[in-house]
Order: structure tokens, then C-alpha cells, then sequence
């Protein structure tokens, strides 16, 4: 030992696993190893003549040596080195004949862990030690025999002492070949059940250490609890407890508990003295009289805690030492349990992943020319084990003869070239069916750059190729449906780039698809700014989740301007990504055109509906008129008559001038609605007030509800807010509603009654207009056509007035309807935007 460290002689030619050896020794050993490799037997036999080694870590696969021979010429050329075999292969037999034949472990390579390669390092290196000291005693005792015979009675005593040494030493040999027995018997129940294991490791361990009783129990993960699974046969004879295995918490634990919290082992030779730590000592436990505990790590962790008792004589570190042994030779075979297991599940696994994933792994040894399959790229090439010939020609002739040539060189060119091997192509399977495959694979080369393996992956691609033509074959024919759409249809980026054009929105642009590939765009737009206020709409539909169709002007390449609909849809990934834009482009001039013309002729219905209801009307306005002319002539010759009697003064003459002038605004007020009423020209929106208008109107139709014999009442908000509109339009809406309802009245013959008139704001935050009366209501038939054109009950009537009405009130933005009462006759009711709505 050398600065404190084992010097340790590494025999390995595979390099890989001797950087394992050497990254599990130095990271699980803290510092405590020295590794010197060779590669051969014979450089191993020169360091060991020339240099001190504490362990040889032997390899019994070498280029100059194989087999158990390796071992032999290490062990003849150095018996005082301990040596652990490293094998790359499980063999029982082998293993229990390397021991047998003087080694200290066995250890498979493909098994390694860092904590049982340093444990079974250290293990070898005491025990050789020990083997050593009870050589150099053996050989001591005999010199001193020989040389002290003469003084043999002054010796007698001493001698007598040396030859206890020697029981206890023959007996430490003797316990230290029944616990190798027991790791070896051990090792042989690599596949027997768990809780046999344990058993059995606690059986040995109550005979190594002459106990009478065995407890061994595992802990959680996180230390906090343990449970007992194993009872030596005379512990589980005496105990009482019923519930066994017992489980408890590692504070309620007593002497395991302080194993843990010392982290080291614990020895009691007076249990019943003892009065503190015997929280784990239930009623109807077994008499305990000494206790020896010891706890089982994996690295830091401890995982297991074995205890034995009821020594006749008090525990020693021997005994504390053949039990830790013992313990770390049957965790270790746990553990190389659960790494098969795991290796098994993950190899189960791993051919279920291949099996649904239609893909198998291949290696092919290029020095003898072997290719291993997985089961299931027999599966894909429609072949057994049996009918393949495991070789890279057998491959070659499954595959489609008019691939073979390419494959040839992409594998010549992956070995030669060091060309990434990722190809494509077809085999035929014996039934003659052609299948796609995609094979990947990797290059190993030895020291020397040849190349000695190559491994890989192949998977069944048919599946995808097909899908691949028909999505070519569907491309062609949504592309024909695409372009053969009479609608400018434009593909684009979440960014407004355009990523394709059809033919008729060429037609509509003016651009060919050439000039309009991967531009913004804004080129489509009048100016930036309607770029700008285009994409918030575009936005705003995407927040909500929904196809958005909207209005919005076009440019096209010669610069002209025109109006256009849109309707936007949105492209997603499977994900719920936005991945694009499709907007159908539809030119609307001759639409924008016709609905021109449709509302100028509505303006002149409507201005002809004013002409005719006027007529209606002459005689109820001249009779209106007479009263304030009628009302003038009267004050004006009663002051005549004061002037000629000379009985007024100037204070009577200003309050009768003040009188007339006041009836004739009256009458002027009546003409000037009736003209305004009458005028055409463009309309004109202004902003206001609705009960103020309702005012109005109300003057120029309140004489036909007198003459008829009701009345009319009005119910108006004076705080209403204002809105936009023009002013003739609506306050022809009102005079037709309320001519309605004094028509209705009469129908009903209904003298005497009432007539309302009301304006409120609506919960939306529009204006309300309403008319109620109590005619004779609205019938079935009735109330599904009353807004149709030229439909009339009326036998003078045109049919036009709530037709046009309704298209007045809509061209506001507003809405305009009927429904009956519940108490008889109808409630006509219109409804505007604050503010204005669409022209």
C-alpha cells in the first residue's frame, strides 16, 4: 500500500470495461485505489515481479490466455496477492472453481456496481491478509516449539496461551471457510425466490456467529421505517407475536433504530441490563440475553438491517465482521436479482416497443461475417431463424434486386467512406409481396480504423410510403379543386405572408402567383394603415376561436380600388397551434352597386309614401291651421273694438299682440314640419334627441286621433342619450306607426280609447321607440307577412309603409318589430344604437 492507497493490477484487453472498473473504483472507493492496466498475461507476470500489488483484478480472457489457466499462472507467479476474477461471463461453475482454486470473488462484468466492486476489492484484500497473519502464527508457533524446547516448563503456560490463539485463529478460519461456503451457496440460488434468500442468509449467519436467534429486516427509502422479513427457525418458534412480518417506524424501533441513527453496528453482551433502546422489545417478543445488530448498505443508503442473539459467550468484532460479510455477499445477490429481473423486464419491453413500432435492431460481426436479428425484423422480412442464412449475403437476397446495387453502396460507403448509413428501400418477402423498409446503422472499428462491426435499426416504412402517395395523389386533386374555385382563394403565414394564390384570385389582383410568392400582404392593401386595422379583425377572430367574414377594400396591381368580402379561416396543427390563413377573397363591386340602387329606390318609395300620407293627411293639417288663423282674427278685432272704444289701454294691446304672435309661430311650426316632411334630397344624419322628434311627429298626428275619438298619451324619457340619424326618416317611422294605430283603433271601433306612446333605454344600451293600441291585434297570418312588400289589410293601402319603415330603422343599425298584447291589440317597437349605426 502505497500513500495510503491499494496499488490494484487491472488485467483487461477490453477498454470499455476497463474504464468501467477504473470510473466505478474511483467513485465509489473515495480516493482509495491506485489502478495499473495491462493488457496481457505476460505484462501482468513482469509488473508482478517488478512491483509491489495489493489485488490483481484478473480478466481470465486475454489475448495470450483463456479460462481458468489465466488464474493459475497469476496466482503460482504471486500467492500472496489477493486476485478477484472479472468474467464476461455468468458462469456458475466457473466461478465456484476460480474460488475453490484459491480466488478470492468472481464478479460479472456485465453486473458491476460500484458499491460491490469496491466491497468485494476490499473483502479480498483483508481476507488475504488475515490468511497471512494466521500463516505467519502457524509458522511462529513452530519456531518457537522448536527453540524453547528446553525451557518447555517455563514455557508451559505461554505455550498453552499461543495454542488458544491458535484454536481461535483455526476457529476464525474455520468461520471465515463457513461463511465463504455460505456466499457460494449463496451465489447458487441466483433464481430462487427472494424471501428464500433471506432465510437462508440469516440461517448461515446464526451459525458463523454462534447465535441462537436471527432477525433481518429492510428499511424504506427514506429510512424512516423498516419491517421484519426474515425470523431465524428457533426465533420464529418462540416469538408470540402474531403479526409477522412487523412493521414499525425507525423512532419506535429501540436497538435497530440506533443502528441506523449510528450508522454503524451495535453489540449488547447484557440485554437485560440494558434500559434505554428497548422501544422495539414488544410483549411476547423471544428473551433476549446478548444482541448483535449490523446494517446493510448500498452506498450511502441503508437498506437492510440483520441481527442475531443469545451467543453463550459475549459478540466479538469477528463476529461483527462474518455477519457484515455474510450480509454484503446476499444483498449483492439481490441485487444481481433485480438487475436481471430489470435487464429481463427492459428486454421484454424493448421487444414490445419493437413490435409496435414495426422496428428490430440488427448486428452484423464483419470479421465472421454474422448478422443477428430481432425477432421482429423476422417478423418484417417474413422469415424464422430457421430459413435465414444469419449472414450479410442472406440479407442482401431478400432484398428487391432493383435496390440491391444501391444498398451495396451505401453499406461500402458507410465502411469505407464513413458515410452515415440511412437509406431507404424495398425487400420481397417470400410470398412475393414488396414491402418498404428504413434501415440506420453505425460503424465500429478496432484500434487499427477497420472496421469489425456494424449495428442497427430497421423499421417497416410501408405503411408511410403508401400514405405517402396518396397524400401525393390528394395533393393533385385539391390542387385541381383549388384552382378550379370561381373565388380568390389566398394561403398564407400566422404572419401575413402569402404562401399561395389559386387562378381566380390571379383574375382578381391581378398578379400572377410568381410576383405574389412569400410577399406581405400589404402589397393587397390601400394603404399601411388599412393593413393594420385589417390584422386586428384578423386577430380579434382568432382570440375568439371562429371563421370571421368581414368587409374591408382591396387594391389591386393597376392600383385600383375596390370593395371585397372576406372570409377568414384558420389553419391548426394537431397540437392546437396556428400554423396559417385561408381567406376567401370575393369582389363586391356589383353587389356594393346594386344595394345602392336598391336604397336610392327606396328613398323614392319612401319619399312617395310621404306624398301620399300628406294627402291623407291635407284635410286634418288645414283644419289644424284654421284653429290658430281662427284663434288671430279673434284677438285682432277684439283689440279693434278696445281701440274704437277708447276703453283699452297700451298694457291690454301688448298682452292680445303677444297672444297673436304666439298662435301664428303655431301655425307656421304646422306648415314648416309639413314641407320638411315632404322635401327630397340626400339624407342627412345629425345628431339627436328621440323624444324630441317623437314631439313632434306626435303634433302632426294628434287632430286624427281626436277626430277619431281617442287620444293619444305620451310616455317619453327626457334624459334619453342622443343618437345619430336623419331626422325625416325616422320621424316618418313614428307618423306611420302612430297612423297605424289610429287606424287600428277605429277598425275596433274603439271610441274613447287610448293610445301610447313611449321611448326608454333598453338593457343593450339602445334607444326605444313603442306604440300601443288596442285594435284588433295581429292574427297568424298576419304577423308572419306584415313586413313583407305590398302586403296590406288595408283596402286603399299600398302594402309599402312597414316595409319601408323596417329598411329605414335597419339602415341605422336598428331593429324594428310587432307583438300583440296580452290584453288586446298590438305594440309596434323600433330600436336605435346610441350614437349611429351603419348607413
Amino acid at each position: 500500500m502505497k500513500d495510503g492507497k491499494l496499488k490494484s493490477l487491472l488485467v483487461e484487453d477490453n477498454l470499455g470495461d476497463a474504464r468501467l472498473v477504473r470510473e466505478l473504483l474511483s467513485e465509489f472507493g473515495t480516493g482509495e485505489f491506485e489502478v495499473v492496466q495491462v493488457v496481457r498475461l505476460a505484462e501482468a507476470m513482469k509488473c508482478l515481479e517488478e512491483t509491489h500489488v495489493d489485488v490483481v483484478l484478473l480478466d481470465l480472457g486475454l489475448p495470450d490466455s483463456q479460462g481458468l489457466d489465466t488464474f493459475t499462472q497469476i496466482h503460482d507467479r504471486a500467492p500472496a496477492v489477493p486476485v478477484v476474477v472479472l468474467s464476461g461471463m455468468e458462469d456458475e461453475a466457473l466461478a465456484v472453481e476460480a474460488v475453490r482454486a484459491g480466488a478470492q470473488d468472481y464478479l460479472v462484468k456485465a453486473q458491476l456496481v460500484g458499491s460491490t466492486l469496491v466491497r468485494a476489492v476490499r473483502y479480498a484484500v483483508e481476507r488475504k491478509r488475515s490468511e497471512e497473519l494466521l500463516y505467519e502464527a502457524h509458522r511462529d508457533l513452530e519456531k518457537r516449539v522448536v527453540e524453547r524446547t528446553a525451557e518447555l516448563k517455563k514455557a508451559n503456560v505461554r505455550l498453552g496461551r499461543e495454542i488458544d490463539e491458535r484454536a481461535r485463529a483455526e476457529e476464525a478460519l474455520r468461520l471465515d471457510d463457513a461463511r465463504l461456503q455460505a456466499l457460494v451457496e449463496l451465489n447458487d440460488m441466483a433464481d430462487a425466490p427472494f424471501r428464500q434468500v433471506a432465510h437462508f442468509a440469516l440461517e448461515e449467519a446464526a451459525k458463523v456467529t454462534e447465535s441462537e436467534l436471527g432477525f433481518l429486516g429492510f428499511t424504506k427509502n427514506d429510512e424512516s421505517a423498516m419491517a421484519i422479513h426474515a425470523w431465524s427457525g428457533r426465533a420464529m418458534e418462540q416469538c408470540e407475536i402474531a403479526d409477522k412480518p412487523m412493521e414499525f417506524p425507525i423512532a419506535e424501533a429501540g436497538l435497530w433504530g440506533e443502528v441506523i441513527r449510528q450508522r454503524q453496528p451495535i453489540v449488547v453482551n447484557d440485554y437485560p441490563a440494558l434500559k434505554e433502546w428497548k422501544k422495539g422489545y414488544p410483549k411476547g417478543h423471544v428473551r433476549i440475553s446478548r444482541f448483535l445488530a449490523v446494517p446493510v448498505f448500498d452506498g450511502a443508503r441503508i437498506v437492510a438491517i440483520a441481527a442475531v442473539a443469545n451467543k453463550e459467550i459475549g459478540y466479538q468484532e469477528g463476529d461483527v465482521r462474518q455477519l457484515t460479510l455474510l450480509m454484503d455477499g446476499m444483498w449483492r445477490l439481490v441485487q444481481r436479482q433485480r438487475v436481471r429481473e430489470a435487464l429481463r423486464e427492459s428486454e421484454a419491453r424493448l421487444s414490445s416497443a419493437q413490435r409496435i413500432a414495426h422496428m428490430g435492431s440488427w448486428d452484423w460481426d464483419i470479421r465472421t461475417n454474422e448478422l443477428h436479428w430481432s425477432d421482429e425484423i423476422y417478423r418484417i422480412f417474413g422469415l424464422s431463424p430457421q430459413e435465414f442464412g444469419a449472414t450479410y449475403e442472406g440479407f442482401l437476397a431478400s432484398v428487391h434486386p432493383d435496390d440491391r446495387e444501391y444498398v451495396q453502396s451505401q453499406v461500402d460507403a458507410a465502411l469505407h467512406d464513413n458515410a452515415e448509413y440511412s437509406i431507404d428501400h424495398r425487400i420481397v418477402l417470400p410470398t412475393g409481396e414488396v414491402q418498404y423498409v428504413h434501415e440506420q446503422g453505425e460503424v465500429t472499428r478496432d484500434e487499427a480504423g477497420r472496421p469489425v462491426r456494424m449495428v442497427g435499426t430497421l423499421i417497416d416504412i410501408t405503411e408511410r410510403k403508401q400514405a405517402e402517395e396518396a397524400l401525393r395523389e390528394s395533393d393533385l386533386w385539391m390542387h385541381s379543386i383549388f384552382n378550379s374555385l370561381e373565388e380568390a382563394v389566398l394561403v398564407v403565414t400566422p404572419d401575413r405572408q402569402l404562401v399561395d394564390i389559386n387562378t381566380a384570385a390571379e383574375r382578381t389582383f391581378g398578379y400572377t402567383k410568381s410576383e405574389l410568392a412569400n410577399r406581405s400582404t400589404e402589397i393587397l392593401h390601400v394603404d399601411r394603415q388599412h393593413y393594420l386595422e385589417f390584422g386586428k379583425r384578423i386577430q380579434e377572430a382568432s382570440d375568439r376561436g371562429e371563421t370571421a367574414c368581414f368587409e374591408f377594400e382591396a387594391k389591386r396591381k393597376d392600383g385600383v380600388v375596390f370593395p371585397s368580402e372576406h372570409t377568414i379561416s384558420f389553419l391548426k396543427s394537431g397540437a392546437g397551434k396556428a400554423i396559417g390563413i385561408v381567406s376567401i377573397v370575393r369582389d363586391i363591386t356589383d353587389r356594393k352597386r346594386a344595394e345602392q340602387q336598391v336604397r336610392e329606390h327606396q328613398a323614392e318609395l319612401a319619399h312617395a309614401s310621404r306624398l301620399s300620407t300628406m294627402g291623407e293627411m291635407a284635410s286634418n293639417l288645414a283644419h289644424e291651421i284654421s284653429q290658430p288663423l281662427a284663434t288671430i282674427v279673434n284677438y285682432v278685432q277684439a283689440c279693434l273694438m278696445r281701440i274704437r272704444s277708447g276703453r283699452s289701454g297700451s298694457s291690454d294691446f301688448l298682452a292680445e299682440m303677444e297672444r297673436v304672435a304666439a298662435q301664428a309661430k303655431l301655425a307656421g311650426d304646422i306648415i314648416h314640419g309639413m314641407r320638411s316632411f315632404l322635401r327630397k334630397g340626400k339624407p342627412q344624419r345629425r345628431i339627436i334627441n328621440i323624444s324630441e322628434l317623437v314631439r313632434a311627429a306626435g303634433d302632426l298626428v294628434e287632430f286624427e286621433s281626436r277626430s277619431a275619438g281617442g287620444k293619444m298619451r305620451f310616455e317619453l324619457e327626457d334624459a334619453l342619450p342622443s343618437i345619430t340619424a336623419e331626422a325625416i326618416q325616422i320621424e316618418q317611422v313614428m307618423i306611420n306607426l302612430m297612423r297605424n294605430a289610429i287606424e287600428a283603433t277605429i277598425q275596433a271601433d274603439g271610441a274613447g280609447s287610448e293610445i301610447v306612446v313611449r321611448t326608454s333605454k333598453t338593457a343593450d344600451g339602445s334607444v326605444e321607440f313603442a306604440v300601443q293600441d288596442t285594435g284588433p291585434g295581429l292574427s297568424g297570418e298576419v304577423g308572419k307577412r306584415l313586413f313583407e312588400p305590398f302586403f296590406t289589410t288595408k283596402s286603399d293601402g299600398m302594402g309599402m309603409g312597414l316595409s319601408i319603415s323596417r329598411t329605414i330603422i335597419e339602415s341605422h343599425g336598428g331593429s324594428l318589430w310587432a307583438e300583440s298584447n296580452r290584453e288586446g291589440g298590438a305594440t309596434f317597437r323600433f330600436t336605435l344604437p346610441i350614437g349611429g349605426g351603419e348607413s
